[in-house]
C-alpha cells in the first residue's frame, strides 16, 4: 500500500528529510510526499519527484519532528543513515532532473577526484548563528587547496565569484540559478518567505540539482544544512566530510 506523508516544515530540504525520516517509521510499498503548509500549495514535491496519489488506496500519516542533524550530531554518524539511504530508493526523482544531473556531472567531470563544497551563508548566519556558530567565506576558504577539483553549491553569487578568482577553472558550479547576490543577504525574506520564489518550480528543481551533484563527489565540505544532510543520504561516493 502507498503511504501519504503529510509534511509541515520550513525549507525545501527540511521538508524532504522530514519525509525521509518518517518513511523509515511507516513501512509502505511506495510513498507520496505531500506538503500541508500554505507556503507550498500546490505540492511542490510534484516538481521533482515522480509520484502520483491514487484516490483511495493509501494510508495517511502526519509527519512528526524526529530531531535535527547538525555538526554536533552529524548524520554520517547516525545508525539510521543506512535506513535513510535505503528508503530513498522509493522516492523516484523525475527523469528531467536525472538527465540534468547527468549533463552537469559529465560537463564538470564530477568523479572520485572531486571535492564538493556547499557554501551556505546568508540566512544561516542571520537566524542560526547562535545555534551553530557564525561561518564566513574565509572559514570555507581555509579548507580549500590549489590544484584540487571542486564542485560548489552555494546560496549566493558573491562566494562563487571569489572562488573563481582564487582557483579559476578548478571551481565549477551551475550558473544562472536562483541565488542571493551577496553573502549577507537575508534569503529567508528573499526566498523562503516569498511565495513568488518558494512556489517557483524552477527553484525546487535547481535545489535538488545541486544536492544530487554534491552527492556525486568524493568528499564534502559543508556547514549545518539539510541540503548537505540529504546529499550524504543520497551519496554512494562521499568518503570524507568536513563540517564547519
Amino acid at each position: 500500500m502507498k503511504c501519504k506523508l503529510n509534511i509541515h516544515a520550513s525549507g525545501i530540504f527540511s521538508k524532504y528529510i522530514f519525509g525521509i525520516k518518517n518513511a523509515v517509521l511507516h513501512k509502505a510499498g511506495s510513498y507520496y510526499l505531500n506538503i500541508v503548509d500554505s507556503k507550498t500549495d500546490p505540492n511542490m514535491f510534484d516538481c521533482v519527484l515522480d509520484q502520483t496519489l491514487e484516490i483511495y488506496d493509501y494510508k495517511e500519516v502526519y509527519c512528526e519532528h524526529l530531531g535535527n542533524y547538525s555538526k554536533f550530531n552529524p548524520i554520517e554518524d547516525s545508525p539510521n543513515l543506512p535506513k535513510y539511504s535505503k528508503i530513498i530508493n522509493k522516492f523516484k526523482l523525475k527523469k528531467k532532473l536525472l538527465n540534468k544531473v547527468e549533463y552537469y556531472q559529465n560537463k564538470f567531470n564530477i568523479d572520485e577526484n572531486t571535492v564538493g563544497v556547499h557554501i551556505r551563508l546568508t540566512d544561516m548566519n542571520i537566524y542560526h548563528g547562535s545555534d551553530y556558530g557564525i561561518v564566513s567565506f574565509e572559514d570555507f576558504k581555509s579548507h580549500l587547496k590549489p590544484n584540487v577539483k571542486y564542485f560548489v553549491a552555494s546560496d549566493n553569487y558573491e562566494s562563487l565569484k571569489k572562488l573563481k578568482e582564487l582557483f579559476g577553472d578548478n571551481v565549477n558550479y551551475v550558473d544562472d540559478l536562483i541565488r542571493a547576490e551577496f553573502e549577507n543577504d537575508d534569503t529567508t525574506l528573499m526566498f523562503l518567505n516569498n511565495p513568488v520564489v518558494f512556489k517557483n518550480k524552477q527553484f525546487w528543481f535547481e535545489s535538488f540539482l545541486e544536492m544530487i551533484l554534491l552527492s556525486k563527489c568524493n568528499s564534502l565540505i559543508c556547514r549545518t544544512s539539510d541540503l548537505s544532510n540529504v546529499a550524504v543520504i543520497y551519496s554512494k561516493t562521499i568518503k570524507k566530510i568536513i563540517r564547519l
